[in-house]
C-alpha cells in the first residue's frame, strides 16, 4: 500500500489491479489494470510517479517494474525490465536519483537503476532470498554518497 497524504489518496494492489482511493472531498475509486500481478508498490521521492513491481514473470520471462505518471491519470510512463522471477521490494535513494529493486525469493538479486533514465546501473546476485531493502538517509562522508543494506541471511 502507498499513501500520498499531500494529494489525499492511497493505493493498493489486488492481482493485476491497482486501486486508488481518493479521499479529498468525497470518496472516489480509480482502478488501473496492468498486464502482470503486482507484488509491491512505492512512490517516487518527488511524488509524481507510482511504481509497481510484478509478482511473477510474464510470457516474455520478465518481471517488470511499471512507472505510472500520477499527474496523467496513472498512465504507464515507463517499464523497467531486469528481474526474471518477480519483484520483492522497491526503494529510492534519499535524493530520488536511484531506484533499488529486489528480486523475489526465486531470483535473489538486487538491481540499482538510474531513475531519471531507467538505465540499469548495477546488479548483484545473493545466495539466499532478500526480504527487504533500506537506503541510508544520512551519509556524512563525501566518498559514501549512496549506501543501502538488504535484510535476509546474506
Amino acid at each position: 500500500m502507498v499513501w500520498n497524504y499531500y494529494f489525499g489518496w492511497f493505493a493498493y494492489s489486488v492481482e493485476n489491479l491497482i486501486i486508488v482511493e481518493d479521499l479529498e472531498k468525497e470518496r472516489k475509486q480509480r482502478i488501473i489494470t496492468l498486464p502482470d500481478f503486482i507484488s509491491v508498490l512505492t512512490m517516487s521521492k518527488d511524488g509524481k510517479h507510482l511504481l509497481a513491481g510484478a509478482a511473477t514473470r510474464n510470457d516474455k520471462d520478465n518481471a517488470n517494474i511499471y512507472v505510472l505518471d500520477i499527474t496523467k491519470d496513472f498512465k504507464v510512463l515507463r517499464t523497467l525490465s531486469f528481474h526474471t522471477r518477480g519483484v520483492q521490494a522497491l526503494a529510492f535513494a534519499e535524493n530520488g536519483k536511484y531506484l533499488l529493486s529486489v528480486g523475489n525469493f526465486k531470483e535473489c538479486t538486487v538491481a540499482v537503476w538510474e531513475y531519471s533514465t531507467g538505465k540499469l546501473l548495477a546488479s548483484s546476485y545473493t545466495l539466499d532470498k532478500i526480504n527487504d531493502i533500506k537506503v541510508c538517509d544520512h551519509v556524512f562522508a563525501h566518498d559514501r554518497v549512496f549506501e543501502f543494506c538488504t535484510v535476509g541471511r546474506d
